[in-house]
């Protein structure tokens, strides 16, 4: 039996987003609708996606990477 490793979610509001400051949580994120920006901390786009897929339906989002 396998376990599957939980992905960390951190989500940032556009303004701390938009700070001259901002330090990146991840490499791969999604903008939600609500303006909000979804980063997820892991090392593989394939896993981010899943997380995505699993929380809001296929299709619905598209890892981005920064």
């Amino acid at each position: 039996m396998s376990k599957k490793k939980v992905i960390e979610v951190v989500v940032v509001t556009f303004q701390e987003y938009a700070m001259d400051d901002f330090v990146f949580h991840s490499k791969f994120m999604i903008k939600h609708w609500s303006g909000d920006y979804h980063f997820y901390k892991t090392s593989k786009r394939a896993l981010a996606q899943e997380a995505v897929d699993a929380e809001y339906g296929a299709n619905m989002y598209c890892i981005r990477e920064v």
